[in-house]
C-alpha cells in the first residue's frame, strides 16, 4: 500500500556532447543553491549518479553522466 503519495512533474534536461542528463527535484534550482555534489553511485561502468545538495542536506538534483548506457533506449530524445 502506498499512503500519501502525490503527483510530482520533474524535469530532465539531456546534453548529448556531453551525455549527461539532470534531472530536476526543484525547479528551478537558484544560482548558489547547490553547495555540495554527492557522488551516489560509483560501481557504474563509465557512468555516474550524482546527487546535488543544499546547505540544509536538501536534495536538489540528480546528475546522471554517462546516461544513455544508464537509460532506456528511447528514453533520451533523439
Amino acid at each position: 500500500m502506498i499512503v500519501g503519495m502525490t503527483d510530482v512533474s520533474l524535469r530532465m534536461t539531456y546534453d548529448p556532447v556531453a551525455d549527461a542528463a539532470y534531472i530536476y527535484i526543484t525547479d528551478p534550482i537558484e544560482a548558489g543553491a547547490v553547495v555540495k555534489g554527492l557522488v551516489l553511485d560509483h560501481d557504474l561502468s563509465n557512468t555516474a549518479v550524482v546527487g546535488d545538495f543544499d546547505a540544509e542536506g536538501h536534495l536538489l538534483g540528480v546528475e546522471l553522466r554517462g546516461v544513455a548506457r544508464l537509460l532506456r533506449p528511447g528514453v533520451l530524445p533523439d
